[in-house]
């Protein structure tokens, strides 16, 4: 340790002590911790003192200090009314203006880890997951203490699908607090996402048992029992849900989707009665709406039940409209640009060939993907939302109108680092060594152009169900969100009828890589379409894939209860029972619609 004297603050200003200070650190570390001493001794609690100190105990090699001393730091942040002010905007949800607080700050405090936080929690907020996630790493390696960074970062891994990452962030963080309900709450997510709904089922009765009293939880709890297949514990954990809040909307319409026949004709009351006087809005409305739809559809009461559809639907309409017009102009500009889309070399190496299952919601995915599942050669992954966070992130550095000449724009280079980034994503996801791996986010057939482009060798599967069916199924279905166009009759028509014509033109383009399968015809000829696809994948038939309703692997979708049954017709005209009510949707189908 150096025997060098510290330099006072008496007869000079913080600012010039500090300044000191800093300059020791170089080249004497030690002098400079006793600088950050000298100033704390004046005031205990000065951040800018302790960053010093901090610094100073890094230098010498104290990570353990130095992690105290920026804790320190980042607690005595309320001290910067630049910082309250971010914090404020922050959850006011005005993440630029929270953004340019925090910058402004740092740019007289530079490495205010209190600072760094709020603007990595502003970029996420705005979307910039790839700007936040290296500001908090740096933050956790000065301060590893600090669990709200720690959380922050999950988060932002998570919604850069970076999942295995993510995990290794959250485990430290959950060991030191095994009962904290946030990061529980957190785990939960993560688990979901990766697909380990058993873990969910673990970590969900953990969560009741720290707050038995929450119906959330118990809600929470119910869905991942439905999702591993345990529909009558589901049944009862949404009905301990009912039973701490007889108005837990979410609940009633869980319910009534996994099982509307065990929603009684009291609850029906019970339920038409709430929506007539509570005065209910917004989500809560919306689904007590479709849970009663539901419950009366299967009683057969068809125009009661679609008066509710009709309310319901009428709800989410005003909070979430659509623009048909804007969409089907859109897709028709990535046709545009399609038009001169021409796949890079193929991939090399060992990587699965990546299957995208795409169409309209409520076409059969889920069903083709669990048969071509029983193979060993296939490895279904569900819904991954790595490609449309592929195109948020476009989108949010070119803009939407862009998005189709960005996408036909880009370079070899930046296609093959998209490409392996997804590739790595999947191969994160994947519990065996399959040959294909299957991506049923159904959505993805708008974004084929980017998705032939960054992965050439991958392989689309295209199912598509009777329009009317199809778009009568969507009307019906509460989609968490995404779905806008679903909430209205002739919305969900012009979205059919854009989705069809863009991906038969795209099949026309390339049709040694998309393939066309009627879900009508895979419910009556199983056999003879499944060896169809299996010939276009290059694997064998397997008669195991006659047997999906026999598998035990969990399902998180609408249809998690469907494919638990062997084939059947029920979806097929289901249409029919509605027809009085369903002329706008006839009408603006036009031609595709059946007689």
């Amino acid at each position: 340790m150096s025997g060098g004297r510290p330099v006072d603050t008496v007869g000079g200003s913080l600012d010039e002590a500090l300044a000191r200070g800093a300059a020791l650190l170089e080249t004497d570390p030690s002098l400079a911790l006793k600088q950050a001493q000298v100033i704390l001794r004046k005031d205990g609690r000065e951040p800018r003192a302790l960053r010093l100190a901090a610094a100073a105990h890094r230098a010498r090699g104290e990570a353990d200090f130095a992690a105290k001393a920026e804790l320190l730091a980042i607690d005595e942040a309320r001290r910067y009314p630049l910082l309250t002010q971010a914090a404020k905007a922050l959850n006011d949800g005005n993440f630029p203006a929270a953004s340019e607080l925090a910058a402004k700050h740092l740019r007289d405090c530079p490495g205010d880890l209190a600072a760094i936080v709020l603007s990595a929690e502003s970029a996420l907020g705005i979307g910039l997951h790839d700007k936040a996630i290296p500001m908090l790493k740096m933050v956790l390696e000065r301060a590893p203490g600090f669990p709200h960074a720690g959380a922050l970062l999950v988060n932002g891994l998570m919604l850069s699908d970076q999942l295995a990452e993510a995990r290794k962030v959250l485990e430290p963080l959950v060991a030191a607090a095994p009962d904290d309900i946030g990061l529980l709450t957190l785990k939960n997510r993560l688990l979901a996402a990766a697909g380990d709904f058993q873990g969910c089922v673990e970590t969900t009765q953990k969560l009741i048992d720290l707050k038995p009293k929450s119906p959330d939880f118990h809600a929470d709890h119910a869905d991942a029992l439905r999702f591993v297949g345990r529909s009558e514990d589901a049944k009862a954990a949404y009905r301990k849900a009912l039973g701490l809040d007889p108005d837990h909307a979410r609940s009633w319409w869980s319910l009534a989707d996994l099982d509307a026949s065990s929603v009684a004709d009291d609850d029906i009351a019970y339920l038409a009665k709430r929506l007539e006087t509570a005065g209910f809005k917004g989500e809560r409305e919306i689904n007590l709406h479709f849970a009663l739809a539901m419950a009366l559809h299967a009683r057969e009461r068809f125009d009661e039940a679609f008066a509710h559809f009709d309310a319901g639907n009428g709800k989410r309409r005003q909070a979430d409209p659509f623009d048909a017009t804007e969409f089907e102009q859109l897709m028709t500009r990535h046709l545009d640009q399609a038009g001169s889309i021409r796949p890079a070399a193929a991939a090399t190496g060992d990587d699965p060939l990546p299957l995208f299952i795409v169409g309209m919601p409520r076409a059969g995915s889920t069903l083709l993907e669990r048969m071509l599942g029983q193979s060993p050669d296939v490895e279904p992954l569900g819904e991954l939302q790595v490609v449309s966070h592929m195109v948020q992130r476009l989108m949010l550095t070119q803009g939407r109108e862009a998005l189709p000449q960005t996408i036909a724009g880009l370079n070899d280079k930046a296609l093959a680092s998209m490409g392996t980034w997804y590739r790595n994503r999947a191969r994160e996801m994947m519990r065996s060594r399959a040959r294909i791996v299957i991506d049923k986010m159904h959505m993805n057939w708008r974004h084929l152009p980017l998705i032939l482009r960054m992965l050439p060798h991958a392989k689309i599967i295209d199912i598509r169900r009777d329009p009317m069916d199809c778009c009568w199924s969507n009307y019906r279905t509460l989609f968490a969100r995404g779905h806008a166009a679903s909430s209205d009759l002739e919305d969900i028509a012009s979205f059919y009828r854009t989705y069809s014509h863009f991906t038969d033109a795209m099949r026309d383009r390339f049709p040694d890589r998309i393939k066309l399968v009627e879900y009508e015809q895979l419910v009556d000829r199983p056999r003879e379409v499944l060896r169809e696809v299996c010939d276009f994948l290059g694997v064998t038939f397997d008669e195991s894939m006659l047997a999906f309703h026999q598998s035990s692997d969990a399902v998180a979708t609408a249809s998690s209860e469907q494919v638990r049954q062997p084939l059947n017709r029920k979806g097929i005209g289901a249409w029919k029972d509605y027809q009085k009510h369903l002329a706008p949707l006839s009408d603006a189908l036009g031609k595709q619609a059946t007689s």
